[in-house]
């Protein structure tokens, strides 16, 4: 293999592999990237068994070829040479990444022991825009868990909405539960509702938060595919039955209450060093919130909002409430209370595509 290629673009392709790689692996091929050169094409792959990644760049190949190298000592290397091009080179043994003024060779592994990453096949079954997706990893990926005994809350359902032709993004860790209706430009055709690994997605968002394009997908043998630009991810796809969230959405409120977002977030985190455990109290034109520790001390502080219904006082993990208000894209935040012991559900005052309920704690 002998190929030339620009440093700034092979560094991005190497940098974006080694994020998929395990630190810590059960097999060494899996700590490698494969690179594999033909035509007019440089591409980098890589994988842990659970989610892959292509790269494809444009390159001078003067001769094909393909190598599986360490991928941590690769992207220290490419990424710490000042050259604007590279020449890459393989012999029998070793990988050398040439600049102009030096050389590094870095032993090369079989390719044949190298995994097989999933390839794009065929027409893409959805289109969803770049700021849809950030933003919906936004708010809902804090809300999934990280216990992996329960694999089904590690994940985030992509729910097809017929009514609406777009998606509906739902996590769940038990003690709350978020979810957030997507706009997509086209209907959702043959996609099949999937629960897909919360850390791939937060993947694909870091990947697209620099595009202008859309991002296209599709359900591939049990996997999901994402093509993001250059990038094509591939994620096996979380097995089981996701919860039945509604049945879970509280179907009355005796008590709402508005209040501005920025208002109310810092009184909460305010509230929170003297305690997780915060309570609210709504009465008349005023939200309460306060909390106390008795070897610590105690918080009150008080804010304007427009409550309608009953006057009531609900205790909250207070990290838990800021999580949710935090994911409101607009300036004020509606809180819906049926009871000091019943879910209380969290939305933006503004726009109706985003929703968190939370779990109640009891309070003296």
């Amino acid at each position: 293999m002998i190929v030339s290629c620009d440093k700034k673009t092979f560094n991005s392709c190497v940098q974006q592999a080694v994020r998929v790689l395990s630190s810590r692996v059960a097999m060494p091929i899996l700590s490698g990237v494969l690179i594999e050169c033909n035509e007019a094409q440089l591409v980098v792959k890589s994988t842990n068994l659970e989610m892959s990644l292509k790269a494809e760049a444009g390159a001078e190949v003067i001769e094909d070829g393909s190598s599986v190298v360490s991928g941590r000592i690769l992207a220290e290397v490419v990424k710490n040479l000042k050259d604007e091009n590279l020449k890459i080179e393989t012999d029998e043994k070793y990988l050398s990444v040439k600049g102009e003024k030096g050389v590094y060779k870095i032993r090369q592994m079989k390719t044949e022991d190298f995994p097989k990453v999933a390839e794009w096949e065929g027409e893409k079954e959805i289109s969803i825009p770049v700021k849809e997706l950030v933003t919906t990893a936004g708010q809902i990926s804090k809300v999934s868990a990280t216990d992996e005994r329960r694999p089904v809350f590690t994940g985030i359902l992509f729910e097809k909405k017929p009514e609406t032709g777009g998606l509906r993004a739902v996590a769940t860790d038990s003690y709350r539960l978020a979810w957030r209706d997507l706009k997509l430009e086209e209907d959702t055709g043959s996609w099949e509702s999937s629960i897909i690994p919360t850390r791939s997605i937060q993947e694909v968002a870091r990947i697209a938060s620099t595009l202008e394009e859309n991002i296209e997908a599709k359900i591939q043998n049990r996997q999901a595919l994402f093509k993001i630009g250059n990038v094509t991810l591939a994620v096996r796809l979380i097995e089981g039955s996701f919860p039945n969230y509604n049945q879970l959405i509280p179907k009355e409120q005796k008590t709402t209450v508005t209040v501005e977002k920025e208002a109310l977030l810092p009184l909460i985190k305010r509230a929170t060093i003297f305690g997780q455990k915060i309570k609210i109290d709504v009465s008349s034109n005023r939200l309460t919130v306060s909390s106390e520790t008795p070897d610590i001390g105690d918080a009150w502080e008080e804010i304007e909002a427009e409550a309608e219904g009953e006057e009531v006082e609900i205790g909250f993990n207070g990290s838990y409430l800021i999580d949710g208000i935090s994911g409101i894209e607009g300036e004020k935040a509606l809180i819906e209370i049926t009871s000091p012991e019943k879910p209380a559900l969290v939305k933006d005052a503004e726009k109706n595509n985003y929703n968190y309920i939370i779990m109640p704690l009891r309070i003296k």
